[in-house]
């Protein structure tokens, strides 16, 4: 009887050891765990890690930053003065288009052509699997394309203004960027919505 009372201190004594170790191998509650905080520092971390990967990307790097300065300095030195469109300032009018350009570039198309190499890669599949919502994904890669093209316009503007004397009175800057935002976003939006229609990565840039 002795016995048989001690084994089972002893099998109750183990039982009730092991639920401690499970309990202090529980992971904590941290970002993941779906609290607006949270979600708010995963989709900043996966914004600053997108916008580095954009960085460093020599190609994405060029034609996002330096391809819309450049096109300007080639449609405003290379045609001239002269009235186009109701301006008598052809670099205003350039440089007005070339930053929108910019905004469409940097949000749409190489958001949707970046989204379809990611897919048939692998990495989004790879993702899916990771403890992170798929709403600090989507909205990281979202916010790092809208940094880039913020960035595209400032470039293209200051160009402008230094090299061409196109006047950006300082009471319109809120509104100018406001605006780049909207249209920043809405470019990303698109993206989003249309590089599900893509079937394959080689597709991705003739079609957008």
């Amino acid at each position: 009887m002795l016995l048989i009372l001690s084994t089972l201190y002893r099998h109750r004594r183990d039982r009730h050891a092991r639920g401690n170790v499970g309990e202090r191998r529980r992971p904590p509650r941290g970002p993941a765990s779906g609290t607006s905080g949270g979600l708010l520092e995963l989709t900043l971390h996966q914004a600053r890690y997108d916008l580095r990967a954009v960085l460093r990307n020599k190609q994405a790097r060029y034609s996002t930053l330096i391809l819309p300065p450049l096109l300007l300095v080639l449609l405003a030195s290379g045609l001239g003065g002269g009235t186009i469109g109701g301006h008598s300032d052809r670099a205003a009018y350039y440089a007005s288009g070339v930053s929108a350009l910019a905004v469409l570039h940097a949000c749409f198309a190489n958001l949707a052509v970046w989204l379809s190499v990611q897919r048939e890669s692998g990495v989004l599949k790879r993702r899916r699997t990771a403890p992170v919502p798929a709403s600090a994904l989507v909205t990281g890669r979202s916010l790092a394309a809208i940094a880039m093209s913020l960035a595209a316009v400032a470039a293209v503007l200051v160009l402008a203004h230094i090299a061409y004397g196109v006047d950006i009175p300082v009471v319109a800057v809120p509104a100018l960027a406001v605006t780049a935002i909207i249209g920043s976003t809405t470019f990303a939006t698109l993206a989003h919505a249309v590089w599900r229609v893509i079937r394959s990565a080689d597709a991705a840039q003739p079609l957008v």
